[in-house]
Parts: C-alpha cells; structure tokens; sequence
C-alpha cells in the first residue's frame, strides 16, 4: 500500500522530468526499431536464400548497424551539436564498425589456424574470441584515438578555440578594475604635478 501511494505520488513528477526529452525518446525507439527490423531483415532474407557462412552474416549485420547508427548520428543531431561534431562521431561509428566486421573475418581466420593445432583444438574457440576480441579493442581505441590527433572535422580545434575565448574573457574581466585604478593614479598625478609654463 506505501509503495502504490508513493508511486502515484512521484509519477507527475517523473512525467514532468521526463516530458522535455519525448522526442527524442522517440526518435531512439524508431531508430532502434528500423535497425532492429533491418538486421533481422537482413538476417532471415541471407539465411533463407543464400548459404553464406554465419559469419559473413554477422559481417553484413554489423556494417548495416554501424552505418545506421552513423546515419542517425549525422541527420537527428543532438541540440547543440554542430555539423562538424557530427561528421566526426558519425566517422568514429563508421570506424568502429569498421574495425567489428575486420575482427569478424579475422576471427575466421584465426579460427582454421587454431584448429589446425592439435593440444588448442579443444579451447580453439575461446581463445580465437579473447584473440579476436583483445585485437579489436586495441585496433579501435587506435583508430578513435588516431582520428582525435588528426582533427579531420576541426573538432577539437574548435573546441580548444572555445576554451582559450572563455578564459581570455575572464583574464580581461579579472584585468579591467586593475586597469582602471592605474588610470585613475596616472589621471591623478598628471593634474597633481602638471608642470606649468610661463
């Protein structure tokens, strides 16, 4: 009963927090749902009428996934966000994807060499999926952090640009009343001792 009470209670309040942000509550739940339709989509229509291997499936998945979600990045932009902010994320989606269907050939790969060798033949799949995985990871925190240094979109730029603005505007807010008292001393020395001629 104290829990129905609190609940009725707090909802208003929850709904009031919440109602600022719907849209983009839906705009996340029709995105989610168009790529979720998509892979499985693209999933049962691969299985049914083509016999290319699971993994060339979770290859062709993984793109289609990443190229979404790069989509969405770049044409349902946050507020505040910039164009160029948002070519740069979309480019680190697309590269993290990118580095996911990489890691998906490479687990094939690494997969025959494992079974190939007779003492892993039976841990053959867990370590080609630490392998796989520990490689994909270091290859994408690369690849972001390489694309950070190169700067394509000027974002960090920008934001650096932005940051030395704020803080030169508060080093001359800091300055001016200083300033102004040594003007005042100068102005007061100047008619104090203002040598007189004639």
């Amino acid at each position: 009963m104290l829990l129905v009470t609190l609940i009725v209670r707090r909802a208003p309040r929850t709904q009031n927090t919440l109602r600022p942000h719907y849209r983009a509550y839906y705009c996340a739940a029709g995105t989610g749902f168009l790529a979720g339709f998509h892979s499985n989509l693209v999933t049962v229509l691969i299985n049914a009428f083509l016999t290319t291997a699971k993994r060339a499936v979770r290859m062709i998945r993984e793109g289609t996934l990443s190229l979404i979600e790069a989509g969405k990045t770049l044409l349902l932009r946050p507020q505040g966000m910039t164009l160029n902010q948002a070519l740069d994320a979309a480019l680190k989606v697309l590269v993290g994807g990118g580095v996911v269907v990489g890691g998906v050939m490479l687990e094939q790969i690494v997969s025959k060499y494992l079974m190939a060798i007779p003492l892993i033949t039976p841990f053959a799949d867990i370590a080609t999926a630490v392998i796989v995985g520990a490689t994909s990871t270091i290859f994408s925190t690369l690849l972001v952090y390489l694309i950070d240094k190169l700067d394509p979109f000027s974002v960090n730029r920008d934001r650096l640009l932005e940051h030395i603005h704020v803080e030169l505007g508060k080093s001359t807010a800091m300055e001016q009343p200083r300033s102004a008292t040594v003007l005042e001393h100068l102005d007061l020395l100047t008619t104090v001792y203002r040598p007189r001629f004639g």
